[in-house]
């Protein structure tokens, strides 16, 4: 059958006539099927059956249809509107997990608003929950407000924040602006940062608070640790000859075979790391190595996970492509890893294609630039052809932002977007404008990239990058 005529998920949902189920059936299909349309892009289409499932008298129909209707109250600009639905969650269904989601987004739109007293109250009566995310949220958020008001009791907050943090990326976080707010003696608690968040970012800001990171050029590619040659198992054995046939795609499946039959075996499956490598399939490589490190990798962990989890992705393009455009070659794969995992067929929902996730129409402004011949969205598969626009259109947004980390907050967000940001910022310390970028998404996406720049780096036997200490107001240049 073809493609074309197997429905897509909102299609089959519609199918199934809410109308014709019992009433708590309906509903349910309601708030499946203004889900599925709103992660579609057609928030419009989602409404009525939005609307529909937040009538119901379901707690676990109504609480979380409620907690979208506000938000989308919200996206539409309708804040007090949303504000008072997302009371009404808390109020209605104070035992549904929706309530301390809907009572924090209240007080991020009470901030927003400028309505901070209000938004404090419900964050402290969050924070004092002392259990769930949203109160280490809380928590944070009441940190930073008295950060960003010069508040005495900022180094305090941020103490407890740390304290009672269930990760070593958020304790590392919470230490770190501990020692930006005034702490006497800084050092020890950014070396415990280091040690909390080696390869992270505020591992990475610790470094260069520190005058531990560097802006030489680290070695590319980098010297990976020769492997002792062992025996494989057959089918890896199977997977190297297909390798050797230049077979890749069918190489990588019986990998993934390999894969599926060990359940669990480290030693077995630490061997299909280097055939997926070896067969371009970077992303089960990198994918597999992170869970066999317990998604904390550190320095000392062992060095072909950290090879696999950071992985080298076709070196020579890489290589070729960020030496014509001057960008360092460990931040393009830091994009590029962060972007598709190193797939060349990936396509986003937006219409993004390939490893460096280009939009069709920032391809081919990129490729009239470079008076190049105008890729086709099949082009946009090629390895060559992907990371070659995606190197030059990084190195400008590098040259028009001044520094990476703001480069990737326009590439994540788009330079209209990111430009006013950064003229606003002009002058203010990086690490404060990063914690302080309006968009969730991409705040998370710059420390992701910056993370990782610096994980490639430091594995290469480099020093951590260097960031400008003052965000630079931004220069003319690409706005597409």
């Amino acid at each position: 059958m073809p493609a074309s005529r197997f429905p897509s998920p909102p299609e089959a949902i519609c199918s199934c006539a809410p109308s014709e189920l019992k009433p708590p059936d309906a509903a349910e299909a309601q708030l499946t099927l203004a889900r599925s349309l709103a992660a579609d892009g057609r928030r419009t289409e989602a409404g009525p059956a939005l609307a529909a499932a937040y009538r119901s008298p379901l707690p676990r129909i109504a609480a979380p249809a409620s907690l979208l209707y506000a938000r989308d109250r919200a996206r539409r600009g309708l804040d007090p509107e949303a504000i008072k639905i997302l009371d009404g969650v808390a109020r209605r269904f104070p035992k549904e997990p929706e309530a301390d989601e809907a009572a924090y987004v209240a007080a991020r739109l009470l901030l927003d608003s400028g309505h901070e007293p209000q938004a404090r109250a419900r964050l402290a009566r969050l924070a004092a929950r002392r259990q769930g995310p949203h109160s280490s949220d809380a928590r944070w958020s009441l940190a930073w407000l008295s950060y960003r008001r010069g508040l005495r009791d900022a180094r305090e907050r941020f103490a407890e924040f740390a304290a009672s943090a269930e990760s070593d990326e958020l304790r590392a976080q919470g230490l770190y602006w501990q020692s930006r707010a005034g702490e006497a003696d800084p050092e020890p608690l950014l070396r415990r940062v280091i040690e909390l968040d080696p390869l992270g970012w505020y591992g990475l800001l610790a470094r260069q608070r520190l005058r531990l990171a560097g802006a030489e050029t680290a070695p590319f590619p980098r010297p990976d640790d020769p492997r002792q040659q062992t025996e494989l198992p057959r089918r890896l054995q199977v997977a190297e000859r297909l390798f050797g046939l230049g077979l890749f795609a069918e190489a990588g499946a019986e990998a993934d075979r390999f894969v599926r039959e060990q359940h669990g075996r480290y030693g077995e499956l630490t061997l299909a790391l280097a055939v997926y490598q070896r067969a371009e399939r970077y992303d089960r490589a990198a994918t597999l190595a992170e869970s066999l490190l317990g998604y904390r990798a550190r320095p000392n962990s062992p060095r072909e996970l950290l090879a696999a989890a950071y992985p080298i992705a076709y070196p020579e393009q890489v290589a070729s492509s960020s030496s014509r455009a001057g960008l360092d070659p460990y931040f393009l794969l830091a994009i590029m890893r962060r972007e598709s995992l190193f797939r060349p067929d990936t396509r986003s929902a937006a219409g993004a294609v390939g490893l460096l996730q280009l939009l069709p129409a920032t391809a081919r402004r990129a490729s009239i630039v470079l008076g190049r011949s105008i890729p086709a969205d099949a082009d946009m598969a090629n390895p060559a052809v992907a990371i070659d626009l995606g190197a030059w259109y990084l190195s400008e947004l590098v040259g028009r932002f001044g520094d990476p980390a703001i480069a990737a907050a326009a590439y994540n967000a788009g330079p209209r977007i990111a430009a006013p940001w950064a003229v606003k910022g002009a002058g203010e310390p990086l690490d404060e404008w990063v914690e302080s970028i309006p968009y969730r998404e991409t705040r998370r996406y710059v420390k992701a990239v910056s993370s990782a720049w610096s994980a490639y780096r430091l594995l290469a036997g480099g020093k951590a990058p260097s960031l400008v200490e003052k965000v630079p107001a931004p220069r003319p240049g690409a706005a597409f």
